[in-house]
């Protein structure tokens, strides 16, 4: 994923968000660690949450734990889609940005459908926190990951995709551990607040180059 020609990537303030730190190391066995954060309105998001919630059900015979970070007016309907996995599934509410980023640090796999978002900034937070991602395959998100690198990206709204290629990256420790230094990686060399500095710069000088052109 990266920029178009001429257009300014995404980009996010990793040393504010994320620190310094490594990404964790992937544990090879045992519970394996979900989170998503998002807000809980209606529409989009609550749409993006019963895709999540329907994908997990599938997901029953493996073991893990989702912990969600977000609130509110949706949320009693949140949680009635999560109704058939509740034991499975922490409500951690609206948390700061440091907490946030502790959070995703110590979790194995970042899961959100993203159903009709422009631009998944979470995604990067998560990848710069070294945690591979599994999100949608549209233009917003398809910008900000590298599929098949740093995460997996399925059709949007397809919970049965969303379900396998989770349960792929569940099962494969080894995966996970290489899509995450890969995110760790990508986030800082293509979406960090220096590598936007640089794409503006490039970007006024071609417009001064061709205004003196055109003068």
């Amino acid at each position: 994923a990266g920029a178009a020609a001429g257009s300014l990537a995404p980009f996010i303030d990793v040393a504010s968000f994320a620190g310094d730190a490594g990404p964790a190391t992937p544990k090879p066995n045992g519970r394996v660690r979900f989170v998503t954060v998002a807000m809980m309105r209606r529409r989009a998001k609550l749409a993006s949450y019963r895709v999540l919630a329907s994908a997990l059900e599938s997901l029953r015979d493996l073991d893990w734990q989702l912990a969600i970070v977000g609130d509110g007016p949706a949320r009693a309907d949140v949680e009635a889609a999560f109704a058939h996995v509740r034991d499975r599934i922490a409500l951690l509410g609206a948390r700061e940005p440091a907490d946030i980023a502790s959070l995703l640090r110590a979790s194995d796999i970042f899961l959100w459908p993203a159903i009709d978002e422009a631009i998944g900034l979470v995604f990067l937070e998560a990848q710069a926190c070294g945690v591979p991602v599994v999100g949608a395959a549209t233009p917003g998100v398809a910008a900000v990951v590298a599929a098949e690198q740093t995460g997996l990206l399925v059709p949007m709204g397809d919970a049965a995709a969303f379900a396998a290629a989770t349960r792929r990256l569940l099962a494969d420790a080894a995966l996970r551990g290489r899509m995450s230094a890969a995110a760790f990686a990508y986030v800082r060399e293509r979406h960090d607040v220096p590598r936007a500095a640089a794409q503006i710069d490039a970007l006024l000088r071609r417009a001064c180059t061709a205004h003196r052109a055109a003068a």
